[in-house]
């Protein structure tokens, strides 16, 4: 954002960046320094065709009158007029402030970018299409996720297999539990399902699937619901909350939501 300058009645003429890329004050600390009004607008050194300046003391010369010249050189271009003063915004387009603008430039900012593109199934539940996109952003809370972040916990070890630490990769995909999950599933859809060691695998090779579009579907919704029962199971483990969801059942379940 920038002063775009029209009568100058409500830009600082010394303290606003409005004329280069700086404020004056900065770039001139001579003559700012023997202002005699540092608070001036721009429209109080502007009498109508000229700029004119008052200062706390007569100027004799040396580097002061340097600054001066290069001042006047500086305002040369510029005449007022009877428009008001205005905000100028470089984001988008054009020079007025959009919401629009604003929010895609604040999201390539800080969001997480990658090669693939958000995955959306309209077959599952909302909760299930979100719990896949943190986990493809790496943004459960797993216990070494968790420790990152300055939780301080007893252990980082899986909670389902309690061998290997608890990251994304291990949990869903090289964790014995996982392991089971997924070659059972396997048989059921009569595919060979290729071990992942990534997540950004695992889409890749839906995406490859050699199938009509609406199995590809079919086949993701099913994967997105082993991912969703695995990890209810491990929340299960950690809090505690359902003693009934044991490890037997687990494909039955898959195969209950997968239907529904």
């Amino acid at each position: 954002m920038c002063k775009q300058v029209g009568n100058g009645a409500n830009t600082n003429f010394w303290s606003d960046v409005w004329c280069g890329d700086i404020i004056l004050r900065a770039r001139f600390p001579r003559p700012y320094a023997i202002a005699y009004n540092k608070d001036a607008f721009v429209s109080d050194y502007w009498d109508g065709s000229a700029w004119t300046f008052q200062w706390i003391r007569n100027i004799n010369g040396g580097v002061l009158v340097d600054h001066l010249d290069q001042l006047n050189v500086l305002l040369e271009s510029f005449h007022l007029c009877n428009r008001r003063d205005s905000w100028q915004c470089s984001i988008g387009a054009s020079d007025t402030f959009v919401v629009k603008e604003a929010r895609i430039r604040l999201d390539n900012l800080n969001l997480p970018s990658g090669g693939l593109v958000t995955k959306w199934n309209t077959f599952l539940p909302i909760k299930i299409n979100i719990l896949v996109w943190r986990m493809l952003l790496d943004r459960l809370p797993t216990r070494c996720n968790l420790d990152r972040r300055g939780v301080d916990l007893e252990s980082l070890l899986c909670p389902c297999c309690e061998v290997e630490q608890e990251e994304r990769n291990h949990l869903f995909f090289e964790c014995n539990v996982a392991r089971l999950l997924w070659l059972k599933v396997a048989k059921l859809v009569d595919k060979s399902i290729p071990t992942f060691r990534e997540m950004t695998n695992f889409f890749i090779w839906i995406d490859g699937i050699p199938a009509a579009r609406f199995q590809r579907v079919i086949m993701e919704s099913i994967c997105a619901t082993l991912i969703w029962v695995l990890w209810t199971y491990r929340n299960n483990l950690v809090f505690g909350n359902n003693k009934k969801y044991k490890k037997d059942f687990m494909f039955d379940f898959i195969v209950t939501f997968s239907y529904n």
